[in-house]
């Protein structure tokens, strides 16, 4: 069935819109998001010589598999979720093109005969290196690939590799537990049902029917910044404008543990003053920055989950639903520490609410608003819950920020990991 504009909310010109299906049946066209409009950008930029953003996953198998029904599972999911049958094109507005049927890029590789486990890790290395020089071309689709890779009869490793304009860290749990329901139901002769998800699609169009409905409060937000941050002090290697700076060379990473009765501390501290981890994690982010950059005010950029919005089922949905927009600290009040970290928190909420702008239309002449990212993870292992026998093993994305901060809770810890460009700082 070929679509006319009215179909698609006349965003693009009917000659477009005959040029995107005259190949493919195309299901809808929608806008690309906030952060999709991103992605978009760095590919045309850069995306031939840098790998940020493409996310490997890797996680084990330790039992024997239907390989065939795995791969059936995978065809299943791509049927149901608009996202995995994405692609892109900007020849008018930025958009997102969903395919009505996706060609699954599935990958078996047997490495079974190489009874050397070292041999047989680096060849999994090497693996996952070429998959990283295999640049996704956001235009054709096929925004995943998938490698099942057997070691021996009872273990197998797998990697989803994607492009992240397709999946945010939200949406993993839920399509692994999806994929291996339905293995679990055609190993039992199950009939699967076939319905397409609609919260992803009735998501993006939310969005973009109430594309300004939050502009002027960020453009108020913006208003109050009068200079960004000489954030260069940071640099013990080389100074550079790290607003700038967008293609990580050496991309590094250091891990920080807090543990024992510090950890505790705080969990109380928030129990107490009914505040968040997020937001005390947040505020020694701040502050840090504040110290090294002589500044009253900091921004840093701040994830936002885009699942606030009124659409049914959104918390069950699978895409890139994340946004990425900047969290201000005001260091010149003189206020209490429980206060300031309730005002985060409040601004936090704010940001969460208030997630349906465009970042790009608040940067002015396309300078970045912050150097650094924060993310603080609340979802569950990205793995998720299956009856089978999984390990998870790796979660593998590059930024195009030179600082990033991934903060999370893990068995009794709070885990901060920095991934940082190491041809500017010193670990």
């Amino acid at each position: 069935t070929q679509l006319t504009v009215s179909d698609v909310g006349c965003i693009i010109s009917q000659e477009y819109l005959d040029r995107l299906q005259s190949k493919k049946e195309i299901q809808g066209v929608y806008l690309a998001n906030s952060l999709q409009q991103g992605f978009i950008y760095h590919a045309l930029n850069q995306g031939e010589v840098d790998d940020a953003y493409i996310v490997q996953l890797l996680w084990r198998y330790n039992t024997s598999l239907d390989i065939d029904l795995l791969k059936q599972a995978w065809e299943c999911a791509q049927a149901r979720f608009p996202t995995l049958r994405l692609r892109f094109g900007w020849d008018e507005e930025l958009i997102q093109i969903i395919d009505t049927k996706g060609q699954l890029d599935w990958r078996y590789l047997d490495l079974s005969t190489e009874k050397n486990d070292q041999l047989r890790e680096e060849a999994i290395k090497n693996i996952q290196q070429e998959d990283r020089q295999k640049r996704y071309d956001l235009s054709s689709g096929s925004l995943l690939r998938l490698y099942l890779i057997k070691e021996r009869e009872d273990r197998y490793r797998f990697m989803l590799s994607n492009h992240h304009a397709i999946l945010d860290g939200w949406s993993n749990p839920i399509l692994l537990g999806f994929v291996h329901d339905v293995y679990s139901q055609l190993q039992q002769g199950q009939p699967i049902k076939s319905e397409v998800e609609q919260s992803y699609t009735n998501a993006q169009q939310y969005l973009q029917t109430h594309k300004g409905d939050h502009t002027d409060y960020w453009k108020s937000r913006i208003a109050t910044l009068e200079d960004r941050a000489d954030l260069s002090g940071l640099c013990s290697k080389q100074r550079v404008n790290l607003y700038d700076y967008n293609h990580i060379k050496d991309p590094c990473i250091a891990d920080v543990a807090i543990t024992g009765s510090v950890y505790q501390d705080l969990k109380q501290l928030c129990q107490q003053e009914g505040i968040t981890l997020n937001a005390v994690t947040q505020y020694v982010w701040h502050k840090i920055l504040s110290i090294y950059s002589y500044s009253d005010k900091t921004v840093v950029g701040t994830i936002a989950s885009g699942r606030n919005l009124p659409v049914d089922d959104i918390e069950r949905s699978v895409g890139l639903h994340i946004n990425t927009l900047p969290l201000i600290v005001d260091h010149s009040k003189p206020q209490s520490v429980t206060a300031q970290l309730k005002q985060i928190q409040h601004d936090i909420n704010e940001i969460n609410i208030r997630s349906g702008v465009d970042l790009g239309t608040l940067q002015q002449g396309g300078e970045r608003l912050f150097a650094t990212l924060f993310v603080f993870e609340n979802y569950p292992d990205q793995v998720g819950e299956s009856a089978l026998a999984i390990t998870s093993e790796d979660s593998i994305e590059k930024l195009d920020y030179p600082l990033g901060v991934l903060a999370y809770e893990e068995r009794g810890k709070l885990l901060f990991k920095l991934q940082y460009a190491g041809e500017i700082f010193s670990p």
